[in-house]
């Protein structure tokens, strides 16, 4: 990585400033030149060798209370009501910390899609956001019920209906 340096006179101090941003938790190595091609004081002498040192960046900083990290747990909260995010909450607690928190109004049938369990907070279910969200989870398991249909379709002995052979595939 790239860095300028300048020097302060009045300190006696010079500063080392990236070009770029410094990743979290790494070790980073910096070295002033020595030689004939190197730093040079005030009246041209080189410095006789390399210098260097190295430092590492601090971790990164932990997800505020009520968020996670992300994971395959998605808990999904409303602006309307904070207690909605009280879930995230409880499985910080519990020490699942593999989850993350979206509002209502972000999620979709591609966003559910991505996660293995999806808990909804406290949401109102009154024909408007909260209705959408069962919505959404009905379409997410409409592929399975359709798969399942299929393969009891397959499965149909020549004098029973689909019906009959997805309750006898099924075990219902």
């Amino acid at each position: 990585m790239s860095a300028t340096v300048s020097y302060d006179g009045a300190s006696r101090s010079a500063i080392l400033d990236p070009t770029g941003g410094l990743a979290f938790s790494t070790v980073y190595t910096a070295t002033i030149k020595g030689g004939a091609g190197g730093v040079k004081d005030l009246a041209g002498n080189a410095m006789a060798a390399d210098f260097s040192w190295s430092f590492t960046t601090s971790a990164p900083p932990p997800p505020p209370p009520n968020d996670g990290p992300g994971g395959p747990i998605l808990v999904v909260s409303s602006t309307g009501n904070p207690f909605s995010r009280y879930y995230a909450e409880i499985l910080r607690r519990e020490g699942l910390n593999a989850f993350a928190v979206t509002d209502l109004t972000n999620v979709t049938a591609t966003l559910l899609n991505s996660y293995d369990v999806v808990i909804i907070g406290e949401i109102a279910a009154d024909g408007g956001a909260g209705d959408d969200v069962h919505q959404l989870g009905q379409r997410r398991r409409q592929p399975d019920r359709d798969a399942a249909r299929q393969e009891a379709a397959a499965a149909a002995r020549p004098d029973e209906s689909v019906v009959d052979a997805e309750q006898r595939v099924s075990g219902g």
